[in-house]
């Protein structure tokens, strides 16, 4: 549906004016109105162990960038550890978040790769 209706009938690679995968979304929506709209579980918040007896494979949060934002520096140490852990933490990967914001080494890594391996450069593209 995102593919057929929302790309190719609209023109085109880049030339869609609805977002593809909202589409698609729209469609399912309208055509699966209660499986999309009341067949979600209740979340779990007493830990690792009982999200994974319930079955879930994973949940959403706010990610630790939105917390600071909204909430500000308390709910932020209080939400993920004090201010001299922070930094490593996220540095390494052990808190959770987007991937650009929690695991700066893995950022690090995957670029040194790609300049490794010839796909990208160091320069800054000019035009």
């Amino acid at each position: 549906m995102a593919i057929y209706i929302g790309k190719h009938l609209m023109g085109g690679l880049g030339y869609n004016i609805f977002n593809p995968a909202l589409l698609a979304r729209a469609f399912l929506l309208a055509t699966f109105p209660v499986a999309m709209t009341s067949a979600w579980l209740p979340p779990i918040t007493d830990g690792a162990i009982f999200t994974y007896l319930s079955g879930i494979d994973g949940m959403t949060t706010a990610t630790p960038l939105a917390v600071l934002k909204d909430q500000g520096m308390a709910a932020f140490i209080e939400r993920f550890g004090e201010p001299r852990d922070i930094y490593m933490s996220f540095f390494l990967g052990w808190r959770p978040g987007c991937i650009g914001e929690t695991s700066g080494l893995l950022v690090v890594l995957g670029g040194l790769y790609l300049m490794y391996r010839r796909y990208i450069t160091w320069h800054i593209p000019s035009r």
